[in-house]
């Protein structure tokens, strides 16, 4: 029965955080505003806004309008609604608390980066801070200081050279401080394997902007599953 709740709280909450993180990088009202269609502006109604339920009843399309609503909000949705039942029944609280809370900060950069191609460079390394410093006082550094001194090192060549964005540099680089450099190289692995289908499976053109981050939440997402049972 309580994994059932953590399945529904989950999906609840990436629905949430996925509506929440759009309005921000929109400029839009978090208050006193109903949820509408971005095609239309109909208010949508609360049948409409079930967690996966909804979307798959509707194919992802607006009831009026039959205009299209993002498929990440779907994907988040089912993400964390299998997340949550997972990291409770194998971490201990303490860490479950951290681990939950580490994905709901990834999805909402995630949407923002889709939305706007672009991430706030303030939440980016204010959240990445608390994380940082969260896991030393709960398990102290993932790894020893030449470690991770070289290995943000090699990112920040990465980064200079222009082979990343910099809220990508700096997500990478709070990955590796607050989970470990083999952690954020498995991320990275999974990233760049779901950012090459996309790439193959769309007609994202090479001198547009790619959002990367999304593909570094997923990776986070497999990362994490992957651990559980390892």
């Amino acid at each position: 029965m309580l994994i059932s709740y953590l399945f529904l709280l989950g999906a609840c909450l990436g629905s949430f955080i996925t509506c929440t993180a759009t309005r921000h990088a929109l400029n839009q009202s978090q208050l006193g505003q109903r949820s509408m269609c971005d095609y239309c502006g109909v208010n949508i109604p609360w049948r409409d806004l079930i967690p996966i339920y909804a979307f798959l009843r509707l194919r992802g399309h607006c009831r009026f309008c039959k205009g299209q609503f993002p498929a990440y909000s779907f994907i988040f949705e089912c993400s964390l609604a299998i997340m949550l039942p997972l990291a409770f029944a194998k971490l201990s609280p303490p860490l479950f608390i951290l681990v939950t809370a580490f994905l709901f900060y990834l999805t909402f950069l995630s949407v923002m980066d889709f939305t706007n191609r672009l991430i706030s460079s303030r939440l980016t390394i204010g959240g990445g801070l608390i994380f940082i410093v969260w896991h030393y006082l709960l398990l102290g550094l993932p790894d020893s200081l030449l470690e991770i001194l070289l290995f943000s090192l090699f990112l920040f060549a990465l980064c200079f050279q222009q082979k990343m964005g910099v809220g990508d540099f700096i997500l990478l680089l709070v990955i590796q401080l607050t989970f470990g450099i083999h952690f954020c190289l498995i991320v990275t692995l999974f990233a760049c394997i779901s950012a090459l289908i996309y790439f193959l499976c769309t007609n994202q053109m090479r001198y547009q902007i790619f959002a990367f981050v999304p593909h570094l939440t997923l990776g986070t997402y497999l990362t994490f599953a992957l651990s559980f049972y390892i």
